[in-house]
């Protein structure tokens, strides 16, 4: 990301990382510690950096499945149900509806092990007004193991 933005933007920036850990808590207790203190950072983040000199970058992938990953199938038998469930979690996402998010992870449990969604549903809850259109989506396939990694973008003004 650093040459990319060096590539794009003429002028000095700060970087300011922001690691997320697992949010499975949520997926049980909606109400509980862990979901105040997603409120709590949210609103800071918003209070802090809630203008127009600031971009987000959040990373993280979509599904990790196949036998890599602890499913019994291999990643190409699940293609295209991994492929509904990316396009329904990118399209939720760019719609800036982080309720319904979290009742799709929660449904099953998070049931590709997506890694991007504490950072994207933090972001989502932080910043609701924000409109998103869904870029891209794709996925690496590791044939040679039977798993599979899925990936998309979203970009939000």
């Amino acid at each position: 990301p650093l040459l990319f933005l060096n590539h794009i933007w003429q002028h000095d920036f700060e970087i300011i990382p922001i690691l997320v850990g697992n949010f499975d808590e949520l997926y049980y207790a909606k109400d509980g510690y862990l979901a105040h203190q997603i409120e709590a950072f949210t609103y800071l983040l918003n209070q802090q950096f809630n203008n127009e000199d600031t971009f987000f970058l959040i990373s993280g992938d979509l599904a990790h499945f196949g036998k890599k990953f602890g499913d019994q199938q291999p990643a190409s038998n699940l293609f295209d149900k991994v492929k509904a469930f990316d396009e329904a979690f990118l399209e939720v996402g760019a719609n800036n509806d982080s309720k319904t998010m979290l009742e799709i992870m929660s449904s099953e449990y998070d049931p590709y092990r997506i890694c991007g969604f504490p950072p994207l549903y933090a972001f989502l809850n932080a910043f609701p007004n924000l409109d998103g259109k869904v870029l891209s989506r794709d996925l690496w396939d590791e044939t040679e193991r039977e798993s599979a990694v899925s990936f998309g973008s979203i970009l939000f003004n």
